[in-house]
């Protein structure tokens, strides 16, 4: 048990907490994910090499899901396909990176302040 470590004991109780709501998003987050992956490699696997096969696809919308080549990716769909490049890109990082990031951040900052509340409210019990 990690209960002799405060500070541990705290990172697990976070964990604990946030855990379930974050899987649950995920799982309902991934068929959304999917969607996009597929319709990028649908609609410009031909032309742009990134999104070539359906995992290159995914690969690319992780990376850019992490901030590492949003203005590759960008340059790349608004030479072959200028609007609907864009569109495709600004709906995707809007979805992802707004909406699902903060969510997952606010959820781990609740579970945060939850689980330090709990800690603090086992403080008399444990003297």
């Amino acid at each position: 048990s990690l209960e002799p470590s405060p500070r541990l004991y705290q990172l697990v109780l976070t964990v604990r907490t946030g855990s379930s709501f974050i899987l649950a998003l995920f799982c309902g987050v991934l068929p959304i994910y999917m969607c996009f992956t597929y319709w990028g490699y649908d609609w410009f696997g031909n032309e742009v090499e990134n999104f070539g096969t359906v995992t290159a696809t995914s690969n690319t919308l992780f990376a850019v899901l992490n901030g590492d080549s949003i203005l590759d990716v960008y340059l790349q769909l608004g030479y072959f396909f200028p609007v609907l490049g864009q569109i495709y890109l600004y709906l995707f990082i809007s979805m992802f990176i707004y909406v699902v990031l903060n969510i997952v951040i606010a959820t781990v900052e609740e579970s945060f302040f939850n689980s330090r509340s709990y800690k603090r409210s086992l403080q008399p019990l444990i003297r």
